[in-house]
């Protein structure tokens, strides 16, 4: 049998699919109900989605620090933790988060950035270059992390400054580290 697709076919399960959300929202069904049935399922009929691995194998489950060997950022749990910018591949930009921006030395062989006025820790502790620096100087320390040994030092300049040193200057560097770690 051919299914025809239609327009009119896409706007009838749009339109039945916003329907349920609303009604989901509105709490016109049971949350309890529903979860009282999914739990009488059987175990064979359970769907599990992980996100993750290679190789047809989950590589990372159970690794909630984005540093071990193994981790990556690219599942769910990365959303955790706030880098110092994120990256938009609609827009080809990196968006500042906890810095405000960065700038390199003319010969790319330090990477200067700056932290956002403001940006604090969980338990209202203000977030400085000094953590940055720490951050950045443990990897250094720990070649085997991941991420591990990018650097040749990180020189903090409290409040709101770091400098990174790098290797061989390294132009690229603010893609790999400012927005992962």
């Amino acid at each position: 049998m051919e299914l025809k697709q239609t327009r009119e076919g896409a706007l009838r399960l749009g339109s039945a699919a916003s329907a349920a959300a609303v009604a989901g929202t509105l709490g016109l069904f049971d949350a309890r109900e529903a979860g009282a049935q999914a739990s009488e399922l059987p175990r064979g009929r359970t769907l599990r989605m992980v996100f993750g691995g290679s190789g047809g194998k989950f590589t990372d489950t159970g690794i909630g620090n984005p540093y071990a060997a193994g981790a990556t950022h690219q599942i769910g749990n990365a959303a955790l933790w706030e880098p110092l910018f994120y990256y938009s591949a609609f827009a080809d930009d990196m968006i500042p988060w906890l810095a405000t921006g960065y700038s390199y030395a003319e010969d790319f062989s330090a990477l200067t950035v700056n932290i956002r006025k403001g940006a604090e820790w969980g338990d209202g502790q203000a977030f400085t270059a000094n953590d940055v620096a720490f951050t950045f100087n443990l990897l250094k320390d720990n070649q085997k992390l991941t991420y591990g040994g990018d650097m040749k030092k990180y020189i903090d300049a409290p409040p709101r400054r770091c400098e990174l040193r790098l290797p061989p200057p390294i132009a690229t560097v603010s893609h790999s580290l400012l927005i992962f770690q």
